[in-house]
């Protein structure tokens, strides 16, 4: 979750989720078979638990969701 804060600090503020994902995979120097790796059905496991992270962080109050995809 630090990552995820930490990324949106340097994308001023508001990002998509993407622009998320691949800042916090750098910041967190996340190596290419964890990025890619895949669930049992088939979406990507790194993703997936970066939305995750991000949507405890708008439940906690700490990020908000002003509109989706942003």
């Amino acid at each position: 979750m630090p990552y995820i804060l930490d990324a949106l600090r340097e994308l001023n503020g508001s990002a998509t989720p993407r622009e998320v994902y691949n800042s916090v995979a750098r910041l967190a120097h996340v190596p290419d078979e964890k990025r890619f790796a895949k669930l049992g059905s088939g979406s990507l496991r790194f993703p997936n638990q970066v939305a995750w992270a991000r949507q405890y962080l708008v439940w906690e109050g700490l990020l908000s969701s002003p509109k989706h995809g942003i």
